[in-house]
């Protein structure tokens, strides 16, 4: 492992949540183990692709099991929490998902931007209960905000266009 990478197999921690009010919220990804632990930067729609990504993957993975065999979704808000103070480590540019049959791990890959031989990254392994658990999660968290309808009325009960990426690019 260089400089540049951290590899947490397995993550024991995994969690996303957010500061601020809504519209105006911070995302972070947080995740690592006991003995190091990292924190990341990232957008709403970044993580709203993570859940969809993960619920997918696991859903095929698991379409032939017993329930009893199936993960489960069912989160502890309590356990989203960000650790304080929040330094994220970078911003995240790229995200990728993987599975491992043979460990029956999942990944979550994180890059930041730039020169792909000097730009961090972050994998994180953890099992299909603890990924399911954040998708739910993400997205509980991402619809506690405002809403992504572009045609949402405003504040003063007008309809009006509004840009749902908060400003930032994509």
């Amino acid at each position: 492992m260089n400089d540049h990478q951290h590899i947490f197999q397995p993550a024991t921690v995994l969690r996303i949540n957010a500061i601020g009010a809504p519209g105006e919220r911070t995302f972070f990804l947080q995740g690592g183990d006991a003995d190091n632990l990292v924190t990341l930067l990232i957008e709403k729609v970044q993580i709203q692709m993570i859940a969809v990504g993960a619920i997918r993957i696991i859903d095929g993975i698991e379409a032939d099991q017993t329930e009893d065999e199936k993960s489960r979704g069912d989160y502890d808000e309590a356990e989203m929490e960000l650790v304080l103070p929040v330094d994220p480590l970078f911003r995240v540019d790229e995200v990728a998902l993987g599975y491992d049959k043979e460990k029956d791990l999942l990944l979550l890959q994180v890059a930041e931007g730039g020169v792909e031989e000097e730009r961090q990254q972050v994998m994180f392994w953890v099992t299909r209960d603890k990924m399911r658990r954040l998708a739910h999660w993400a997205l509980e968290l991402a619809s506690r905000g405002r809403s992504d309808d572009p045609l949402q009325p405003n504040k003063d009960g007008g309809n009006g266009f509004h840009h749902g990426n908060n400003g930032h690019k994509f």
